[in-house]
């Protein structure tokens, strides 16, 4: 009998932890926070296709390593990020868009290293027209760094986990990276949205963009 009861408690929890919302954090379709985002099979996959890569300092912010994985080398890596249907169904639900598996920006991988300052308060630049969605996909955060942004004249936190995504439109939220004391990698790309219009911007940041 007592094992029935553990096995049932057991099923009740497994159920709970799949139908658990995924979003946590809505502001305006601005600012959207989700927790386990990925499935966890394709979270995983995404983690292996990073082991051995080799980062580079970056001139744009001097507090973390940065690399731009062109599509063209790591094909799959764009497929298990754009080619899901809980990306799909987000994007298409809040903005009534849809985008383009293969975009003209790179994904970037980074690391936020031990003593890193993080980043400084900023918007994300506009790079096109309309207006692309940057994403942040923390890959590994055994730090105490928080992602912090401004809402209403206050400052809000939060400490992302591993397969946390953040969504930020640009020019619209205040937004920083607290100071490291650990390591934080996480994975930058964009949702370009179809017939966008690269601006200026967007061929000045590539070209600082290591590779």
């Amino acid at each position: 009998m007592i094992k029935i009861i553990i096995l049932f408690i057991f099923i009740l929890l497994i159920l709970f932890l799949m139908n658990r919302k995924k979003e946590t954090f809505n502001l305006n379709n601005e600012l959207i926070i989700l927790n386990n985002f990925y499935k966890i099979n394709k979270f995983s996959r995404i983690k292996e296709l990073l082991n051995n890569i080799q980062l580079k300092k970056d001139i744009r912010v001097s507090s973390r390593e940065s690399l731009c994985l062109f599509k063209n080398d790591y094909q799959e890596l764009y497929d298990l990020i754009y080619n899901d249907e809980n990306l799909k169904k987000l994007i298409k639900n809040y903005f009534n868009k849809n985008f383009i598996n293969n975009p003209d920006f790179p994904i970037e991988y980074r690391n936020y290293p031990n003593g890193s300052f993080g980043m400084n308060w900023h918007y994300d630049l506009s790079m096109f027209s309309p207006d692309c969605l940057e994403a942040v996909l923390t890959i590994d955060n055994n730090s105490d760094s928080k992602f912090l942004w401004e809402q209403n004249d206050q400052i809000k936190s939060i400490k992302p986990d591993s397969n946390t995504l953040v969504i930020v439109k640009p020019n619209t939220i205040l937004h920083k990276v607290s100071e490291v004391n650990g390591n934080r990698k996480i994975l930058k790309f964009i949702i370009q949205f179809e017939n966008s219009i690269k601006k200026p911007s967007f061929f000045r940041e590539i070209q600082n963009c290591p590779k």
